[in-house]
């Protein structure tokens, strides 16, 4: 029995609704002030702990950065490396 949340006018207006809220998030001066720190972070956190295991970082481009260890590159967007990417994936394709 279709009810007043799940009729399709409703899901719509609902949907625009919430697609609203998010532009209006996206377009917020301190979230992007935010973005640009953590992004500073990120690179100096990288960078130190590249220095302190031996290896070389090198910034490759705006949000991405390479370190280099014993012949081995890792490459790292913002806070996320290769490992990492392989981890979730594994975890995704076997919780099936």
């Amino acid at each position: 029995m279709p009810g007043l949340w799940t009729h399709p006018i409703a899901l719509r207006a609902l949907n625009a609704f919430a697609m609203g809220k998010a532009f209006l998030r996206y377009r917020n001066p301190r979230r992007r002030v935010s973005g640009e720190h953590q992004t500073e972070f990120y690179e100096k956190t990288w960078a130190e702990a590249a220095k302190e295991l031996g290896g070389r970082w090198t910034k490759l481009g705006p949000d991405m950065s390479q370190i280099d260890l014993a012949g081995v590159r890792t490459r790292v967007i913002h806070n996320v490396s290769e490992i990492d990417i392989r981890s979730r994936w594994r975890s995704f394709t076997t919780s099936r």
